[in-house]
């Protein structure tokens, strides 16, 4: 399993030139586990995104089926040291690089997520299926996709050095129900 997050704002256009960067899968945390600030730096950014869950084993695949690729999307935030190089992997191997909500199916999932913390930053990322599909088959253009890969279709900055116990969620923007919970310790 990988995980390849997208160097761009949700609603950029994408482009086949946009950089992506691979973060290991032992630092996602999941299921409303808080995220233990690291000592490594002072200061950290919070992003938000959507992430796209990939169903089937493949390659070269077009865009017109790459949406049978997709099984599911999350909303998630993604951790790095404020004052260093947004994209050098090195900055996202601690646990917490990325942090996952809950997965939903392409039918329920909603339009969009709203993010908040609990120091008043709100930001809402729109879930753009086109634009997944496209990232999709760009990636299983150059390389193979597998079960269970994860792929971060941009991220959105949702706020820097929060003070500890603050919360991030996400909620869908459909029901409201609340898909991502987590404190900062």
């Amino acid at each position: 399993m990988k995980v390849l997050v997208f160097d761009r704002c949700s609603s950029d256009d994408f482009n086949k030139d946009t950089v992506a960067e691979m973060i290991p899968d032992s630092a996602i945390i999941k299921d409303g586990k808080p995220f233990f600030i690291p000592a490594s730096a002072p200061e950290w950014q919070y992003s938000c995104g959507v992430a796209v869950r990939v169903c089937r084993l493949g390659k070269n695949i077009s865009e017109k089926f790459a949406p049978r690729y997709i099984d599911a999307y999350a909303p998630c935030v993604t951790t790095v040291p404020a004052a260093v190089d947004r994209f050098n992997a090195l900055n996202r191997c601690h646990e917490g690089g990325i942090i996952l909500g809950e997965w939903q199916s392409p039918d329920e999932c909603a339009a969009a997520f709203d993010f908040t913390t609990s120091t008043g930053s709100t930001v809402t990322v729109d879930v753009n299926k086109s634009m997944s599909a496209a990232m999709v088959a760009l990636i299983g253009s150059r390389g193979v996709l597998k079960i269970g890969d994860i792929i971060v279709m941009g991220q959105d900055r949702l706020a820097v050095d929060l003070p500890l116990d603050s919360r991030i969620r996400a909620v869908s923007g459909a029901d409201g129900s609340v898909l991502l919970d987590f404190a900062v310790k």
